[in-house]
């Protein structure tokens, strides 16, 4: 073999990288597309306004804003001479009320719709979402007479604004001869005799139900359903004489200082917790406990 020979062999081993053991391979080709490594996620906080004014007399308390990392969000908020404030905030701007210490009372206030003279833990608000409508049983098995009818539907359209500060009213009123089950939106009436009790009622029920007594010596039927009403929109008994929570026989209208607390619960979404702090979901409230009277 000449020398040309050996040396144009050696250039196609060199090549073809296939002469035996000591042959140089490249790299092995992969399976698939490279992989994508992403960038680690960013976050970017979110600006929120807030609005403030007095719940009572609507005065504006100028504004604030918070930083939070999403929406919703449940912001806090602290202003001498109000009480803390825990609001859930839906959107970048929010008007949010504060409630003044001045004429407030705590302690009436967690009786009135905390009910703590039954639950010192205290409850969450119950307050009614929308305005009821009244179907009361008039004539029959259970019901009342068509007058007695009469006057307690002026009772229940008078109370129901009162008890919420003018945001809820009597949706509807009706009356028949025979019994209606509950219903979501609705409180039931019906006459319930039972001895040493002129009424009782579900506390802040969304379907809610009212029992009035006939024959208990000593009721007055208009007092009586103020009250009961007052249970249906979900006040409770209260210590403080002259209210209209404090016993069923006290009168037909609340106080002032009841119009003034109950304005305040209905400011409020249901499921708010003590003081002053928002549920972060929708809530249907604890279940209705019966009070009697």
């Amino acid at each position: 073999m000449n020398t040309r020979r050996i040396l144009v062999s050696l250039a196609v081993c060199f090549v073809s990288s296939g002469c035996g053991d000591d042959a140089v391979t490249g790299p092995s080709p992969t399976s698939g597309p490279p992989a994508v490594v992403s960038p680690p996620p960013t976050t970017t906080a979110i600006i929120v306004r807030l609005t403030l004014t007095d719940v009572a007399t609507g005065a504006d308390l100028g504004s604030e804003t918070r930083e939070v990392a999403r929406l919703p969000a449940l912001v806090a908020i602290t202003r001498p001479g109000y009480l803390p404030r825990e609001a859930l905030v839906q959107t970048a701007t929010a008007a949010v009320s504060l409630v003044s210490e001045s004429g407030f009372d705590l302690a009436f206030y967690r009786q009135f719709a905390r009910d703590s003279l039954r639950f010192p833990s205290l409850r969450q608000l119950v307050v009614l979402q929308e305005s009821p409508s009244f179907y009361m049983e008039v004539e029959g098995e259970k019901g009342f007479s068509a007058e007695i009818a009469t006057k307690l539907e002026r009772v229940a359209r008078r109370i129901v604004p009162d008890l919420t500060g003018g945001r809820l009213h009597v949706a509807r009123w009706e009356t028949g001869p025979t019994s209606r089950a509950p219903r979501e939106g609705w409180i039931t009436v019906e006459r319930l005799d039972q001895e040493g009790y002129c009424g009782s009622a579900l506390p802040g029920a969304v379907a809610g139900q009212i029992w009035m007594s006939g024959v208990q010596q000593g009721c007055r039927i208009e007092p009586t359903f103020a009250h009961e009403i007052g249970h249906a929109l979900g006040f409770i008994h209260v210590e403080r004489p002259g209210s209209m929570m404090n016993n069923p026989t006290q009168g037909d209208a609340p106080s002032e200082f009841e119009r003034r607390h109950a304005a305040i619960a209905y400011s409020r979404p249901r499921g708010n917790l003590d003081i002053d702090r928002d549920p972060q979901a929708p809530s249907a409230g604890v279940m209705p406990l019966r009070v009697f009277d």
